[in-house]
């Protein structure tokens, strides 16, 4: 019984820091508000294919990724508050250094969650949401990120609308971000 209650309390811990779930009590609108912002910044907890994948709160699109550990095994993102309004979401397949190395999320999407799958992280799914009334600026594709890179961040206003791997286990990776207009 007490066995079963501490793998309870540690999957509800795991489930709450990774998914951004009770840890923060205010919400990223009433953060950014209170810190003056436009824009405030939340990074999530670790994730990797043991975990459950990474999803930001329904006014947040990703505009950060880090990553940790051997081959980049754990991830995080930046959930960036971009005062939108979430559609319809859905993952796309997974891709890896083996086969198709990229994904784009569609028209008006953006990414808004990441799921990682295989040892180490190496299949990478993204997660991509529909915003309506706006409307997507220029793209450009980041550097190439590894681990002990440290974080990457796109310019304020642009968020991640797709991501590319290489590199044994999908280690070195590269972010398409773009302006919201």
């Amino acid at each position: 019984m007490c066995r079963m209650m501490m793998v309870v309390s540690v999957a509800l811990f795991v489930g709450m820091t990774a998914c951004g779930g009770m840890e923060h009590e205010e919400s990223s609108a009433q953060v950014a508000e209170e810190l003056g912002q436009s824009e405030a910044l939340l990074w999530t907890g670790f994730t990797s294919e043991e975990h459950p994948p990474l999803q930001c709160d329904l006014v947040q699109l990703i505009n950060g990724f880090e990553c940790s550990g051997s081959k980049c095994d754990n991830i995080r993102v930046n959930c960036t508050n971009a005062g939108v309004a979430h559609g319809a979401s859905y993952f796309t397949s997974q891709f890896s250094e083996e086969a198709t190395s990229y994904r784009y999320c569609g028209a008006n999407e953006w990414v808004t969650g990441v799921a990682c799958y295989g040892n180490y992280c190496d299949n990478v799914a993204l997660e991509c949401t529909a915003i309506a009334g706006r409307s997507v600026g220029s793209c450009t594709w980041s550097a190439w990120y590894t681990d002990g890179s440290g974080a990457w961040q796109a310019p304020a206003g642009n968020y991640v609308r797709g991501a590319q791997c290489r590199g044994s286990n999908c280690d070195d990776m590269r972010f398409y971000y773009c302006s919201l207009l």
